[in-house]
């Protein structure tokens, strides 16, 4: 049981680095102006990363409980797959939402933050 405990916290690292990927992802697709692509492809991802690091990080300063971060992290990487769909990855993005919804139901089974 401690192994597949670790894997989905495994799972949860995988789906935070592909959630940022996905939004870098989006926002250089979502416009045709060079400009504001490159803004958006970084910008969105160290939004999201700042968002992270204040509620959901381990040691972040204002960490929300068990069930509010769970919920805030699978919103965010349900969030992630919809801008995955929108930039015409729909399999990366049944793939990612499907992960998502599969960690956030292990992680409150088990208990895990």
């Amino acid at each position: 049981m401690q192994a597949l405990a670790s894997l989905n916290l495994a799972l949860a690292f995988a789906l935070e680095l592909a959630m940022l990927a996905a939004f870098a992802f989006f926002g250089f697709r979502i416009t045709d102006h060079l400009i504001v692509r490159w803004v958006l492809a970084i910008g969105l991802p160290v939004l999201v990363a700042g968002l992270w690091g204040i509620l959901l990080a381990p040691k972040a300063t204002h960490r929300l409980p068990m069930v509010p971060g769970i919920l805030l992290s699978l919103g965010l990487f349900l969030l992630a797959a919809v801008a995955l769909y929108v930039s015409d990855r729909p399999g990366l993005a049944i793939a990612m939402g499907a992960a998502a919804i599969l960690h956030a139901a292990l992680a409150f089974a088990w208990d895990q933050r």
